[in-house]
């Protein structure tokens, strides 16, 4: 989760990317971490680009988002 956010920069508009790094953000998504939750596992933690959220879904529910793959977090030098 803490890779999925940081490629957030909240000096932005919403969705909170630098557009000519990450283009077709969907600002109204939900974006799903492959992170589980610590105390939950069958959570999983979700990010917000409309307002920044961040939290758990269950991974089991009815609930459809979109998968965010990140690696590490953003170097702010990269844009």
């Amino acid at each position: 989760m803490v890779e999925l956010k940081s490629v957030q920069d909240p000096s932005l508009p919403a969705p909170f990317v630098p557009a000519s790094v990450f283009p077709g953000v969907l600002q109204s998504a939900t974006y799903w971490s492959a992170s589980s939750g610590a105390e939950n596992p069958p959570d999983a933690w979700v990010v917000g680009f409309s307002g920044g959220l961040v939290g758990f879904f269950v991974k089991a529910s009815s609930s459809s988002g979109r998968a965010w793959c990140v690696r590490g977090p953003m170097q702010e030098s990269v844009y």
